[in-house]
């Protein structure tokens, strides 16, 4: 980055117009660029499906259009499906639902289908003299957030709509650089995508690669006897492996319990991966004397809720009810019992059961089995899948770092502060 776009964002930030640019309702642009209301450079889109049979789409919210009956169970019919608002592809709609991810609503583009139908309530419209493409990148970038949010009327509604007219929403201010730099800029984002969808790609093939491995590595050789018996299998459960401890949870309104905490007490939802030792809360000196403490190396595994997710606790912490810990016996490795485990969830759905509250108790989990080789092979069968995983784990880095350079990108090019030719 040059030390001009540098300067020119930091007089930005600051306040200020940089020479070449304006101030506009929308924002600071280049000063050959336009600014217009949606209502001006789109068409509102008002054709309905009357008797026509179209595929039914709603709005779900980071995914996009996604089939009606698939989201609610259900499809619409009868005069309020006549109601419904026809989409070609390229056509965009405005969900005016708020979520925990898009609290002012949000906008996509139908671009995986000819034709659609979707509820009257959306914001229905299309770019003909505009690119497409470049808006798309705008809204996807959460452009309009602060515009929307200061016409919403925050009062309640009952049908779990933002209080917003359409009159409001297509007043809304957008830059409108000259047509040939929109083309050149959603360009350049949509390579940026391309490369984030093709890495994504790689890792679900990497996904099923392990998947693959998992099953090949954890099962034992039984159509070979003496390569069974030369590798030490045998069956084994889990209070051969372990012991088994359930986890506690102490007296929340106790305070001196978790302030000033440094023990990760775990809950099924900190349950994200292979290592743990970051928890939403930690227990105080105090609190984990009080509770189970478990050292570290210990095998988390949830009874409870997601059952049969499980993690390595780093350090020593402890853990909620929802949670049996399996504290290794000498002779087992840690990691191998972990993939052993995380291989095995069908396993643990049948043993749950059926009931309201589906549990697996530390007697039920003590006694399950798992084919277990020796010692030396756990170890070189855990460094393979743990190689797997660190491939996998790259990949993710890869593709958060490619997400971070577009959102820059998305930052200069979509209001010209980076110009390009």
């Amino acid at each position: 980055m040059t030390e001009e776009i540098k300067g020119r964002i930091e007089q930005i930030k600051a306040g200020q117009v940089p020479e070449g640019y304006k101030q506009v309702h929308s924002g600071t642009i280049p000063v050959d660029w336009n600014e217009a209301t949606i209502s001006n450079i789109a068409d509102e889109i008002t054709d309905t499906a009357g008797e026509g049979e179209y595929e039914t789409l709603s709005i779900s919210a980071g995914i996009g259009f996604v089939n009606q009956a698939q989201k609610f169970g259900r499809e619409k019919s009868g005069a309020q499906y006549a109601k419904y608002t026809v989409l070609h592809r390229g056509d965009f709609s405005y969900n005016k639902g708020n979520s925990n991810l898009y609290p002012q609503g949000c906008i996509y583009r139908l671009n995986d289908r000819k034709e659609a139908a979707v509820p009257n309530v959306f914001e229905s419209f299309r770019f003909t003299a505009q690119d497409g493409d470049y808006y798309e990148q705008l809204f996807v970038n959460g452009f309009l957030n602060k515009q929307l949010y200061s016409k919403i009327n925050h009062g309640v509604r009952d049908d779990g709509l933002l209080n917003l007219t359409g009159s409001d929403f297509y007043s809304c201010c957008l830059p409108v650089p000259p047509l040939p730099e929109q083309k050149k800029i959603a360009e350049i984002l949509r390579q940026c995508d391309k490369v984030i969808e093709l890495k994504k790609a790689n890792v679900e093939e990497e996904k099923k690669r392990k998947k693959w491995m998992l099953g090949k590595l954890l099962s034992p050789p039984k159509s070979n006897n003496k390569t069974y018996e030369r590798d030490g299998w045998k069956k084994v459960c889990i209070n051969e492996i372990g012991s088994v401890i359930t986890g506690s949870t102490p007296q929340t309104s106790k305070a001196e319990f978790f302030e000033n905490g440094i023990y990760p007490w775990v809950t099924p939802t900190d349950i994200s991966s292979k290592y743990i030792s970051e928890t939403e809360r930690k227990l105080s000196k105090v609190g984990i004397n009080v509770s189970k403490k478990l050292p570290a190396n210990t095998l988390l595994v949830t009874c409870i809720a997601s059952i049969g997710k499980n993690t390595i606790l780093r350090s020593e912490g402890s853990c909620n009810q929802q949670i049996n810990a399996l504290i290794m016996n000498p002779g087992f490795d840690t990691e191998f019992i972990y993939y052993a485990i995380s291989n095995q969830k069908q396993y643990f759905l049948k043993l749950a059961g059926t009931t309201a509250t589906p549990i697996i108790n530390a007697a039920i989990f003590g006694k399950m089995q798992f084919d277990v080789p020796n010692y030396p092979l756990q170890k070189a069968i855990a460094q393979v899948l743990a190689i797997q995983d660190k491939c996998i784990d790259l990949l993710d880095q890869e593709i958060f770092q490619w997400q971070q350079k577009k959102k820059a990108l998305m930052q200069l090019l979509l209001m010209g502060i980076v110009r390009v030719k």
